[in-house]
Parts: C-alpha cells; structure tokens; sequence
C-alpha cells in the first residue's frame, strides 16, 4: 500500500511530460518504471519512436526487478506505439501484455489490452477482428463498473459499425459511449464521443442532429478549459455545405485555424470554382499518405472523378473513380463505396458501356438497401428522446421531494399546535398570540402545496406529451424508410429496351442488303429495304422515348412526394403502379402468378392530386391484394386461380379508386385495427405495420378524402379510395 500510495503521489505532482522527464532521475525501481511508461504513454501518438525507447527502458528495469505489471504496462505501450507508426506487424507485444496481465489477475489491463488489440484490427481493415477485441473489452469494463474504459470502447465500436455502413448499430454503440462517458470526469473523451456521434447523424442522413453533436462539443470543450477539436468544426463546415449554406462553411472553417484542404476543395466544387477544386483535391491526396487517411484520400479521389466527369474528361474520372471505389472497399466503409459504385455507374453510362454502368447500378443499390434502415431512426430518436425524459423525471423527483419536505414541516407545525393548545389552559394569553402564528404559517405552507401540486400535475403532463412526441417521431422515421421497386421497373425498362435492340439489329441486316442491291444495280429493291428501315427507325425512336418516360416517372417516384398537386391521369398511374407491383413480386418469387385485370372509367380524365403520394397508396392496396392471394393460392394449392382487379369510376364531384382480390379476406375482429400504426396481419419480418396506415393519412389528410374497406372472410377483400375532384 506504501509503494502504491508513493505511485500516485509522485505520478499526481508530475503531470506534465516535462516534470516526469526532470523526475526520472531522482527515482529508482518499480516506481520509475511506472514513471518511464506514463512518459511513453503521453508520446504515443505524437513520438512513436521516442514512446518506444522510454517503453523499452521500462521494460528492461521491469525485468530486471521482476515488475510484472511494469513488464506489461511496457510491452503494452510498444505495442500500441508501432500502431501509430503504422507498423502493424508487431502483434507479439500486445500479446505479451495480454498474457502478463492476465498471470497476475489485473483485469484492468487485461480489458485496456483488448481495447488496444481492437484499435489495432480497425486500423488494419480487420472489422471482424477489431469487434470481438472490442467485445472482450467492453465486457471486462462493465464486470470492473469502469465507466470511462466503457465509453472508450463503445466508442471505437461505433466508428467500426460506421465504417462499415451499419447505422443501426453505429448508433447503438456510440450513443452508449457518449452516455457512459459523459458520466465520468475525462472531458477530452466525452469531446471526442460528442463528435463522433455528429459524424454518426451526419453519415446517416440527419445533419441538424450531427451539427447540433458538433456544437456542443465545441461548447463543452470550452466549459471545461479544453481547446475545441479542430475536426468539430471542419465537420459543422461539411454539415453547412451539405444543407447548401457555403458561407457558413467557409466561416466555420476558418474557425478552426488549421487548413482542411479536403473540405475547402469540396466549398470550392459548390461554389463551381473547378481550378480550386481541382488543386484542394490534389494537395490533400498528396497529404493523405497514411493508413488512417485513407477515407480522405476516397473523398478526394471522388471529388476529382466527379470534376473530370463533368468536364468531360471520361477516362480520367473513370481512373479516379475506380482507385475511389477500390479504396472504399478496402477499408470495409459500405457508404462510401456505395456513393463510389453510383458515380461509376453515370461514368459508364455516359461512355456506352451499358453492362458495366448496370453491374455499378446494381452494387450500389444493393449496398443502399443494406446500409442503415429504419432501427437506425429508432434507436436515435429512443436516445434523443430518453435523455429529456430522464431530466423531466429528475424534475418531477425534486418536486415530490420538496412536497414530502412541506408535508414534514407541516406535521411538526400540527403538533406543536396542539402543544400549544395545551398550555393556553394555563397561559391563554400568551397562547393567542402562538395560535396566529401557527395558522398564518400552515396557510403560507397550504399555499406552498397547492404551488407544487399544481407544478407536479404540469410535469406528469409534458412527460406524456413528450412520450407521445416519442412515438410519433418513430412513426415519422419509420414510414420514411419505404422500399423501392428496383425490380419491376427494371422489367418496365426490358421491354422497350428489347423493341430497341431487335429493330436495332433488324436495320443492320437491311442495311446490309439495301447495300448489295444498290451494288447490283436493284435501285427497286433498295428502295423498298430503305422504306423498311426508316420504319424500324421510328419503332426504335418510339420506345426509347417509352423507356425515358418510364425512368422520368420513376425518378419522379423516388424522389419524395414534395407535396404539390399536379393534373395526372388517375388511370395510367394505378396501371403503371399495377404493372411495377406484379413485376417486383414476380421477381423476388417467379413462381408467383395471378390473373390481374383493370377496368378504368375514361371520363375521369385528369385530376389534380400529388402523384408520388397517390402512387404510394395504390402501390400498398396493391402488394396487400398480392399478398392476400399469394398466401391462399399457398394454402389451397392449384385448384385455387387468384385474381386481383382494379378500377376506377367518377362519381360526380369524387372519384373512386377500387383494389380488390379473392384472397382469404379480413376477419371481423380485425377490421377496426387495420388502419392502427404498426399493426399487420403478416408474419413476422414481412411487414411493418405501417402501410395502411400511412395510406389513410395521404388519402383523409393530403386530399380530403376517405378509404374504406370491404371483406368476407374466406373470399376476398376490397378496398375503396374516393379523392374529391378538383378542376385540373
């Protein structure tokens, strides 16, 4: 205890690394080995090569004097400074470190070990490794009650999951660690996990909250005499650039005092200033030459690809876009590369090369449908949430606290008042002037209770109303999160795509004999095959315009209902959406087939609604009917035929909308939930719950209207929309 005591006290004076170095002299056994690796430790990042050599006098003293935790401590130190030589290696002497603590039962170092082990794997691109190191860890810290080690390495664990595009748990991990760690006195760390949390909303779509993350770390920094991070506000700047705000980008930079070449190259690709560009991302390849620069070296060879791209210099962005790409994928980072894939895609689609621009479509769609999702919006808005409900319930336990505390006061005020009683039979003068008293104060401490009461009834209030608040910011998150039908417009796509390469092929060969008639002499013959190709010519102008109208409504689709209402033709919409639902089914299961039929009203004409959002309504009712029958025709096998229909039809001043199936039909007891948030009928993992109710709120809410719904169970379902007309 003497020797520990001694420790603490010499490495308490001696906090600089200067004073350590001026103590080493004076010092001498276990104690100045401790001292030669708290000076490595401090030089770690900054001095590999000189952290190393005081490592390594500690662990040659170590041995000498049989120091076990110092011989650990010292190989754990020169393990971790080769990792910020970039020299990865040396895993022998973590390994060391790991078996010596673990011999003398030091869990704490056994867990700063694994956590070391865990930063190690991440720098390498080992994702899986740098987890289960983490795991080890984080277990050993929550078993020790350690708050700071748990902070620490949720920490880490979120930057991996961030990484590797995986929000939901990217979220979960650093959310952890920023609460943990806002629990303990290391204010650098909590500044680091208040960034690095920013940088979790910001990659996942949500810039207020990562700007927000980014201020209050600045703000924090400040509270507590730390300097800001220079990367806070490098990121607010990414932030404002995104939300299309270039001044305060540039401002904000400014403020850091440290030049982001990276982030002004991207302020001057927004302000179309290319020669700047062009130069800030190039100086910052030029300075990202280590392996955790690596993503800035990504976003500044996608930068210049993009530059190249849009000046029309195809080979070199295709150069730059493939080193962007392959990068991305070597560092495990999901969203990045799936921003890669896409710009690749528009490179070689714009060269002529159709295969290669499909195969980039497809990875980059299938990295967005794997990155984040909706746990993601859940698990921040339970965080966001959880943390101003906690301080209302801190709010509410002072309240009952201060009553209890009035409620005492007012007890022993009761009984000296019947003390008082008693001695006004012997001094009743005196007792008067004691009884006024007493009452004046239990109306003052009546009047101090009714005050609280009334304070605690407004506090259980806005914690309901900030429950409800909750739920209905799941909601929100939840229901913008709806899939896509990648597959059926591709099929949507084929078919013209099919006319065009057919007739395409068929001039050729016309061509080809036009040609040997004029060479003979035919001009007959020629002319007719002339004839037949200037048709062709038409057919293939006919359907690539099919193929462009079909991919301007669909983008037209996936951009969001913006909420404005256009004239549409009500009929095409539900045939279009019809065709899309039946080809996305069919090519998830194409084994599924159903007879489906329409039956339109052509006096409806057009009427004005928001497309996007009447497509999405007519998209549910439709996928439901396909559902309804697919799982009877499962049930009752081939002596079942479905069939789904849908029709339109004017009724004076509304028109009516009508999806109907022979499926199984809905029970009874069923029918007042269907419209509820986050009830379905479906199995588990196949529906959210959502989709009905989402289509109610479009249709009674977005249009005036109504949906109802018609079953028999065991028959069939159909569902009615009725949109009000309004003059187009």
């Amino acid at each position: 205890m003497l020797f520990i005591c001694a420790t603490q006290t010499i490495l308490a004076q001696n906090r600089t690394l200067d004073s350590l170095r001026e103590s080493l002299p004076k010092l001498e056994g276990k104690i100045k080995a401790d001292v030669l690796n708290a000076i490595s430790k401090q030089l770690w990042e900054s001095k590999s090569d000189s952290a190393i050599f005081f490592a390594d006098s500690a662990l040659k003293l170590s041995k000498k004097i049989n120091y076990r935790r110092g011989e650990a401590e010292a190989n754990r130190a020169i393990g971790v400074s080769k990792i910020y030589k970039y020299d990865f290696s040396d895993t022998e002497h973590l390994s060391e470190a790991l078996r010596i603590f673990d011999e003398t039962d030091d869990k704490k170092g056994v867990a700063n070990t694994f956590n070391n082990m865990g930063f190690m794997w991440a720098q390498k691109g080992k994702n899986d490794s740098a987890i289960r190191s983490y795991e080890k860890a984080l277990q050993m810290f929550e078993e020790l009650g350690d708050k700071d080690g748990e902070g620490t390495v949720l920490n880490y664990m979120g930057i991996v999951y961030q990484r590797e595009g995986n929000f939901e748990k990217a979220s979960q991990y650093t959310l952890k660690g920023l609460e943990a760690r806002s629990q303990t006195k290391n204010y650098r760390g909590t500044v680091f996990s208040m960034i690095n949390a920013g940088n979790m909303y910001l990659e996942g779509g949500l810039p207020d909250p990562a700007a927000e993350l980014y201020e209050r770390s600045i703000a924090y920094a400040i509270e507590h005499n730390i300097k800001p991070e220079n990367l806070a506000y490098s990121k607010l700047a990414q932030v404002y650039l995104q939300k299309g705000d270039i001044k305060a980008a540039e401002e904000t930079l400014k403020k850091s005092g440290y030049p982001n070449n990276l982030v002004m190259a991207q302020i001057y690709a927004a302000r179309g200033r290319d020669d700047s560009a062009y130069a800030g991302f190039k100086k910052e390849l030029e300075h990202s030459v280590t392996p955790d620069q690596r993503l800035n070296k990504a976003q500044a060879l996608q930068g210049l690809s993009a530059l190249y791209f849009s000046d029309g210099e195809r080979d070199l962005a295709l150069d730059h876009g493939l080193k962007a790409y392959k990068l991305a994928d070597s560092l495990g980072n999901r969203k990045f590369k799936q921003q890669a894939a896409r710009l690749l895609s528009m490179i070689y689609g714009q060269a002529g090369d159709n295969k290669k621009s499909l195969e980039f479509l497809r990875i980059a769609d299938a990295l967005r449908d794997s990155i984040a999702g909706m746990d993601f919006q859940n698990v921040l808005a339970y965080y966001e949430n959880k943390s101003a409900i906690e301080k209302e319930q801190a709010r509410v336990k002072v309240l009952s606290a201060e009553k209890s505390l009035q409620e005492q006061k007012t007890e022993e005020q009761r009984k000296s008042k019947n003390l008082i009683l008693l001695m006004s039979l012997i001094a009743l003068s005196a007792a008067m002037v004691v009884i006024i008293n007493v009452q004046r104060q239990k109306k003052k401490i009546q009047g101090q209770n009714f005050v609280i009461d009334e304070q605690r009834r407004e506090v259980e209030l806005a914690l309901s109303e900030l429950k409800s608040t909750q739920a209905q910011l799941i909601q929100r998150e939840k229901l913008a999160s709806l899939g896509e039908l990648t597959a059926g417009i591709a099929h949507e796509i084929q078919n013209p795509l099919n006319f065009v390469n057919n007739f395409s092929e068929v001039n050729s060969e016309l061509i080809s004999e036009m040609n040997v008639e004029i060479g003979s002499g035919n001009l007959q013959s020629a002319g007719q095959l002339a004839k037949s190709i200037v048709e062709n010519q038409e057919k293939i102008v006919h359907h690539g315009k099919r193929a462009d109208a079909i991919v301007k409504s669909m983008l037209q689709h996936s951009q969001g209902g913006l909420g404005k209402k256009e004239p549409t033709d009500i009929n095409a919409l539900a045939e279009e959406y019809l065709r899309l639902a039946y080809h996305g089914l069919r090519a998830k299961d194409n084994s599924f087939n159903v007879d489906y039929k329409t039956a339109f009203d052509s006096s409806i004409g057009k009427v004005k609604v928001v497309p996007q959002e009447i497509g999405r309504v007519l998209l549910n009712l439709i996928n439901n009917a396909f559902f309804a029958v697919s799982e009877r025709q499962k049930a009752q096998g081939n002596g079942y035929k479905p069939e789904v229909r849908v029709s339109t039809k004017r009724l004076r001043d509304r028109i009516e909308i009508r999806v109907s199936d022979n499926g199984m039909g809905i029970p009874s007891k069923l029918l007042d939930k269907i419209f509820q948030p986050f009830f379905t009928t479906k199995p588990a993992g196949q529906g959210t719950g959502l989709g009905l109710s989402l289509s109610y709120d479009i249709v009674t809410k977005g249009h005036g209207g109504t949906i109802n719904v018609e079953t028999k169970e065991g028959e069939g379902t159909s569902f009615l929309v009725e949109i009000p007309i309004e003059a187009a």
